[in-house]
């Protein structure tokens, strides 16, 4: 089984838990900060075993620089304790899911996901008024 992580509309959580076989949804409104509780729900809820996940996906290039930044760092830590690849892709990338699989079996496990984002973050900038 694989995750993927979709936090790239505001103040919504995407999961899924898929293979070549099947899918497995689960959407959340909240703040992404809330991601982690969110995967760990779902995949109680769903009776998945947090060793039974074999490979991260993060949908990358869209969303808040904030929401890329908590979805990939999720996903890298997740990867680094369970000894799993972690990946990027697209929106478009997603809906080829043989295509992750063979992305996410070929990745080494030890090798962190550096995530595109969609713009420079804005903390610290002056509004203009």
């Amino acid at each position: 089984m694989y995750l993927l992580i979709d936090c790239t509309t505001k103040d919504v959580i995407r999961l899924t838990l898929f293979s070549q076989e099947s899918r497995v949804e689960y959407m959340a409104e909240g703040r992404n900060a809330r991601l982690l509780s969110h995967v760990v729900l779902f995949l109680d809820q769903e009776s998945v075993a947090r060793g039974d996940i074999f490979g991260i996906v993060v949908v990358v290039g869209g969303g808040s620089f904030s929401s890329t930044r908590i979805a990939s760092t999720v996903a890298n830590t997740w990867g680094f304790v369970q000894d799993v690849p972690v990946i990027g892709v697209s929106q478009e990338g997603v809906k080829d899911v043989g295509e992750c699989i063979k992305k996410l079996t070929t990745t080494p496990y030890y090798a962190p996901l550096h995530p595109t984002y969609s713009g420079e973050p804005n903390i610290g900038k002056k509004k203009n008024t």
